[in-house]
């Protein structure tokens, strides 16, 4: 569990929290390892359940993603990297702001094509296809640390982006609350990027809305 006390001076001090916050919070502890163990028809599963996060079908997410680039940002324990293998992704690329993060990420990649980064990073400077952040812009500890993240997409060549986050109808920022101290909403989130919104989902459980966008021109 982590500590109220951590959270002084979050925005200064973020990528000191999330080498020293509990490794749950972190998406680190053995519950997210499981992925490790899944079978083929589980992670088909999995696949099937992302398109229906995005308001797409399994044929379109297979089309987007395979043998594709994929950025994983805010890798975790790098999970989702393993079940983007039931996708046959050509390399996983995964950045994270804190290098007990990486470690953990590389350890659970050992087998795969994988790459990583320490956040922050210019993404115009990796090559990659498919851009995706789950679990991680809620995070976020500003406006303005959001919106930089923004413009660091659009001066990249990504292709397709998806991001999940906390909705709320008017952007809210809660100052020293990691745990939800960023929601936003699509409107707020096309004001900064320039790419074109293809789908968008209800907003599910927790407040979480997908989205789905493609590059324009």
């Amino acid at each position: 569990m982590t500590k109220k006390r951590h959270y002084k001076n979050y925005s200064g001090r973020i990528s000191e929290f999330w080498n020293s916050c509990g490794k749950g919070f972190a998406h680190i502890s053995q519950g997210y390892l499981k992925w490790q163990d899944m079978s083929q028809e589980h992670r088909l599963a999995w696949a099937l359940k992302l398109a229906k996060k995005y308001n797409l079908t399994v044929d379109k997410i297979k089309q987007i993603f395979n043998k594709s680039v994929v950025i994983d940002y805010g890798t975790g324990s790098g999970y989702l990297g393993l079940a983007l293998q039931i996708l046959d992704i050509s390399k996983y690329i995964g950045i994270d702001i804190a290098n007990r993060q990486l470690k953990v990420a590389s350890k659970t990649l050992k087998d795969i094509s994988a790459e990583f980064y320490l956040a922050p990073v210019e993404f115009s400077e990796i090559k990659a296809d498919v851009f995706i952040s789950h679990a991680c812009i809620q995070h976020f500890p500003d406006e303005a640390y959001i919106v930089s993240f923004l413009k660091n997409l659009n001066n990249s060549n990504i292709q397709h982006i998806f991001l999940q986050y906390r909705h709320s109808e008017k952007p809210k920022f809660v100052e020293n609350d990691p745990g939800q101290s960023c929601s936003v909403n699509s409107n707020f989130i096309k004001e900064h990027l320039d790419y074109e919104l293809v789908s968008l989902s209800e907003v599910g459980r927790a407040n979480y809305q997908f989205s789905y966008w493609r590059k324009l021109g």
